[in-house]
């Protein structure tokens, strides 16, 4: 690698970066609060996962207005972004909520 390119791809904790780190730290939160099946943990980790969600476009746009957008950012929101869905989406094949709302699409034949 280049000096140029190593330099591109330092990932520094400005504002945007740490906002997507908290959502690294959320996703895992949320992962356990679905492991554990309580109602009211289960609640909880809707709730987290709704300040994940609305945070995603903050950071992107935090990091463009404040002039710190970089591509070892972007790539940190990627990460962050397939870490807070991986879990969910396991946790609810292995629970078979996907199995539960098959009933819910109509198969009209002709």
């Amino acid at each position: 690698m280049s000096k140029q390119t190593e330099q591109v791809l330092s990932l520094s904790f400005n504002v945007p970066n740490t906002i997507s780190a908290v959502r690294i730290v959320l996703a895992a939160v949320i992962a356990w609060l679905l492991i554990q099946g309580e109602a009211a943990g289960i609640m909880t980790a809707g709730i987290l996962l709704i300040v994940a969600w609305a945070t995603d476009g903050l950071d992107g746009f935090l990091a463009r207005r404040l002039g710190q957008a970089t591509l070892a950012g972007a790539l940190f929101d990627l990460v962050a972004d397939r870490l807070l869905m991986t879990p969910i989406l396991i946790l609810s094949i292995a629970e078979g909520l996907w199995w539960r709302t098959s009933s819910l699409v109509v198969n009209e034949q002709c």
